[in-house]
């Protein structure tokens, strides 16, 4: 034991062990009544096992580390609330029986990361409040967008990745964003190859509480019909964002007179004269910050002069 003070000593003055790994295994077996963990910026790449010894931690973070997974005996901290990996780029992989954390109200993830899966069943975790990345997988794999829908008290921002995954508007609307009036950023974000994406768009409103919406990789034609909704954008305060890498065709179906105070769209191939509001009742009347990145395909810009 004195030998591990000894050491933790060395390691706060910033002497970090070459068998970081090892070094903590010893800690988590002789701390175990650690509540809070701090580790983040320490260049770990890897945790041990022993983690689960931390039967009372409440609190762990671990942002900005090389580390790339989280061993499943993380499924064993059944006390944790607060799970952070915040600029953890080379992160791939939360533990399997992630469900098992059922006290979880915070887990922050890189929005980059390359998670490819969600662990199943990630909607038991019915407390938690804070997620910022969500990876949408299969129905059959348990991590479908519908594993969404319990956690009603999400709340901040949400980035919602992989929708070329979700088959159709009906397994979309499970998620029941329309309901979670405590999100305020909502990000979507569909692949490169994806389908077009309409009628999932369509499906997953959110609630009119929202401030700022971020759409990437849609390839539709056409706004879903809740953006035009006077409901959703009475207040002009509402900050939203559109990010349509992939649009090709016509602005057909430009909504009606929406409060939209900044507007980002990127690979236009078309710009109709609805969507420079030629067509009274149409337009952007509110709009205040216009940028158009990655015109290299433009084809057409239909104005309102004759």
């Amino acid at each position: 034991m004195h030998a591990l003070i000894h050491d933790l000593a060395q390691f706060t003055a910033g002497n970090i062990p070459n068998n970081i790994e090892l070094f903590f295994h010893d800690v988590f077996l002789c701390l175990s009544s650690l509540r809070v963990l701090d580790l983040k910026g320490l260049r770990i790449n890897k945790l041990p096992d022993s983690i689960n010894n931390l039967k009372h931690l409440r609190y762990l973070d671990l942002s900005n580390n090389s580390i790339s997974r989280l061993p499943e005996s993380t499924s064993s901290l059944y006390n944790s609330q607060i799970l952070k990996l915040s600029r953890c780029e080379l992160f791939r992989e939360l533990p399997n029986d992630m469900r098992n954390l059922t006290n979880l109200r915070r887990l922050d993830l890189q929005t980059e990361i390359r998670l490819h899966f969600f662990p199943p069943r990630i909607g038991k975790l019915t407390s938690v409040q804070t997620l910022s990345k969500f990876v949408v997988g299969s129905k059959e794999s348990g991590n479908s967008i519908g594993e969404l829908k319990d956690p009603m008290n999400l709340r901040g921002a949400i980035h919602i990745s992989h929708l070329k995954r979700v088959r159709n508007g009906e397994e979309a609307q499970v998620a029941n964003l329309k309901n979670k009036k405590h999100l305020r950023q909502l990000t979507f974000q569909w692949e490169l190859g994806s389908e077009d994406g309409q009628e999932v768009l369509e499906s997953v409103q959110p609630h009119t509480n929202l401030e700022i919406l971020r759409i990437e990789g849609y390839r539709g034609v056409y706004f879903p019909s809740w953006i035009g909704d006077s409901q959703f954008y009475s207040k002009n305060y509402h900050c939203v964002m559109f990010r349509m890498q992939c649009l090709t065709t016509s602005w057909a179906a430009t909504p009606p007179q929406l409060s939209l105070d900044r507007l980002y769209i990127y690979d236009l191939k078309h710009i109709s004269g609805e969507f420079v509001g030629c067509d009274r009742g149409k337009g952007f009347p509110s709009l205040k910050i216009l940028n158009l990145e990655g015109l290299s395909r433009l084809e057409e810009w239909c104005t309102c002069l004759q």
